[in-house]
């Protein structure tokens, strides 16, 4: 993963984090030109990182929602933690001060970050963003300062919610800014009404004003501030950077870099030595014999504690609660190295796909904390390929060809249905390279099949021989998991010859046919005809001994097949259809 680092000009340990997290399709280049932390880092004294989301995205936990979420398998949350403990093993960071401000998606993901890894900030500040349906899932451990910051006009997260600006299509599980600011003045312990006070309009070309609503409770609360901009647009106020007129509104009254700072820099995370799970660890997510779940535990100022695993199953009943010890894995006696866990035998679990949540009971502060990221197991199937086609408009694999294919799987477990596949494809030979994409595959019930709704794109290079079988591996995925590994392989043709194909070849009739093919050819002298099915499987060959040839093929499973009529310097394809 990439992230890029600012320190200030007056870097020295013990110095505040800000994290800035830009939004979909943007780039580190944009959001530090678009905010400018940067800037107010070095006359702050505070130190900024600006992560890099993959493929210009984040992964907010909405799943059907692939723009926002365009990777759901990829762990944003922890990547975002782990940088924490990195930027404080390189820049010794003060763990007590570390904030989170995003714009857009990356706004949304702030959201999540203080949902699921609170614990870890003294304050967030979305810009733009908001939250999902997908929190109710989730478990925020802490009261977290809020700043948020959003126009009414924004067209791309709708203040108003889904479907109050016409023609701007959005996720049906988007909240409007009012009911994510409902939820956080309900969990912080805050009161309403928010006070509200009408920013002065310091800059009237900008056709837009602001208001800034604070909300607050007694001592224990945490506070909300609201940045509402009525007719702003999808912008970072107060940024000096031009994006093009589309974005709507920009309001110029106020700096919100400077404003989310003024906020951050007057809170400190009173939990930065709570005990909490760092990893959680399955192995091997495919069950075999035995499996171990295994906890690795953050426990700096080494709380007594109790640690649980939920483990719950998707098609049964099955739902158990599990404590871990500290020397359940491995007996050394070491109470001291925060690995916790337990083994389990496969006869434990009826087969089934089963979500394992964690959770670790601060025994001193009295907090749990759930980890971020619930775990699978896979314990059904197995799942196998079955067949592949190729598109129809360029059905025969020739040398240099970019082909289309689609491919099969089949269930053949027990009881299960196999449920969240996915394949993707890698090449075993260095004639022939796949796509790196991957393609999704509806559930299977138990001894069923299913096709990729999309194909996957493979590339045979032009210096491939003629009959050549070019192996590809088949990834086969479950909740994220590679669990299934198979292979496929392509048979490599020769080119068809149309001039000379048609001076030698009469015709192949009738098509359909029920039973019997004839082949009608000038020249039968060292010729050989050949059917294959369309996996590139030979399942016919012979010599021609005539001009007139009847071949049975009767015998064949209904369905699509090419007849191959090879000659010394030529070759006929046709395809054909047995009813």
């Amino acid at each position: 993963r990439d992230y890029e680092v600012y320190l200030p000009q007056n870097f020295e340990s013990n110095m505040p984090l800000v994290f800035c997290l830009h939004g979909w399709s943007e780039t580190v280049s944009f959001i530090k030109q678009f905010t400018e932390f940067h800037n107010y880092a070095d006359t702050a004294g505070f130190v900024v990182v600006y992560p890099e989301g993959i493929d210009q995205s984040w992964n907010i936990g909405v799943k059907y929602c692939p723009v926002r979420s365009p990777f759901p398998d990829v762990d944003d949350v922890g990547f975002i933690s782990t940088l924490i403990d990195t930027m404080y093993n390189h820049y010794n960071i003060d763990l007590k001060r570390i904030y989170c401000c995003g714009f857009s998606t990356g706004g949304d993901m702030s959201y999540r970050l203080a949902y699921q890894i609170g614990e870890r900030f003294a304050a967030i500040a979305p810009v733009a963003g908001g939250i999902y349906d997908t929190i109710v899932t989730w478990h925020p451990i802490k009261r977290i300062p809020v700043m948020h910051i959003h126009g009414t006009n924004d067209g791309y997260y709708l203040y108003y919610g889904p479907g109050s600006i016409p023609g701007k299509a959005t996720s049906e599980e988007m909240w409007s800014v009012d009911e994510t600011l409902d939820f956080w003045i309900k969990h912080n312990g805050c009161n309403k009404p928010g006070d509200t006070i009408e920013l002065p309009d310091l800059v009237p070309e900008d056709n837009c004003t602001a208001q800034k609503i604070t909300f607050t409770g007694d001592s224990n609360s945490a506070p909300i501030i609201h940045y509402k901009i009525p007719d702003g647009g999808h912008t970072w106020p107060g940024s000096p950077y031009i994006l093009g007129g589309w974005e709507g509104k920009r309001n110029m009254d106020f700096n919100a870099t400077k404003e989310i700072w003024n906020f951050f820099k007057q809170y400190e995370n009173s939990m930065v030595n709570l005990a909490r799970s760092k990893k959680l660890e399955v192995n091997p997510v495919l069950f075999s014999d035995t499996l171990t779940i295994k906890s690795y535990i953050s426990n700096p100022e080494n709380h007594s504690l109790n640690v649980f695993a939920i483990i719950q199953g998707d098609q049964t009943d099955y739902l158990d609660t599990v404590q871990f010890f500290d020397d359940g894995l491995h007996n050394d006696g070491d109470s001291s190295d925060n690995i916790w866990g337990k083994t389990f035998s496969e006869t434990e679990f009826p087969e089934d796909a089963y979500l394992i949540d964690l959770i670790t009971h601060d025994l001193i502060s009295g907090y749990s904390h759930y980890y971020h990221n619930p775990a699978r197991l896979i314990n059904f199937g197995p799942v196998e390929f079955e067949s592949y086609r190729l598109d129809e408009n360029d059905d025969i694999p020739n040398p240099g060809d970019k082909l289309k294919i689609y491919v099969t799987l089949t269930n053949n477990g027990s009881t299960a249905i196999t449920k969240e596949l996915k394949i993707n494809l890698a090449s075993l030979d260095e004639l022939v390279t796949v796509s790196s994409l991957s393609r999704l595959i509806n559930d299977i019930p138990v001894g069923e099949s299913s096709t990729s709704g999309s194909s996957l794109t493979i590339t045979i290079s032009e210096n491939c021989p003629v009959n050549a079988e070019l192996p590809i591996q088949v990834n086969i995925y479950s909740y994220g998991n590679l669990c299934w590994i198979d292979t496929l392989y392509i048979q490599v043709k020769e080119p068809i010859n149309i001039e000379n194909a048609s001076k030698s070849i009469t015709r192949i009739f009738p098509n359909p046919t029920d039973d019997i093919i004839n082949i009608e050819t000038e020249n039968f002298d060292n010729s050989t005809i050949e059917i294959y099915n369309l996996i590139g499987v030979r399942i016919f060959s012979e010599s021609l001994q005539s001009k007139n040839e009847r071949i049975d093929v009767s015998g064949l499973p209904k369905g699509i097949y090419l007849i191959y009529v090879k000659q010394i310097d030529r070759i006929y394809i046709e395809k054909i259809v047995v009813r």
